[in-house]
């Protein structure tokens, strides 16, 4: 049992979440809370099926992943701890953005 959720963005590319996360769906609301430590991951169901449409990985450790749809999952960093691993081709994947 791993304790991740994770995201295939792409043929060759991957990102595997390992902190806690919350994902905001289309029509607003409030953010449900991802627990991948707690296997609290059901509402991530809904990406299936979604395309990313931007990747941002800031300086401070959050990831945030833009997908149709209105949907977003932002990822929160967890120094020391590292907080996702990454996974891509040699060429970088259109719309990943690093450092903010």
């Amino acid at each position: 049992m791993d304790h991740q959720l994770c995201l295939r963005l792409g043929e060759d590319a991957w990102v595997s979440v390992e902190a806690d996360a919350a994902l905001e769906e289309e029509g607003g609301g409030p953010a449900t809370p991802l627990v991948p430590e707690r296997q609290a991951l059901a509402a991530a169901l809904g990406l299936f099926g979604m395309t990313v449409t931007d990747v941002t990985a800031f300086k401070d450790g959050r990831l945030v992943v833009e997908f149709d749809k209105r949907a977003r999952l932002t990822v929160a960093a967890r120094p020391p701890l590292r907080s996702l691993e990454h996974h891509r081709p040699e060429q970088p994947a259109r719309g990943v953005h690093a450092g903010r």
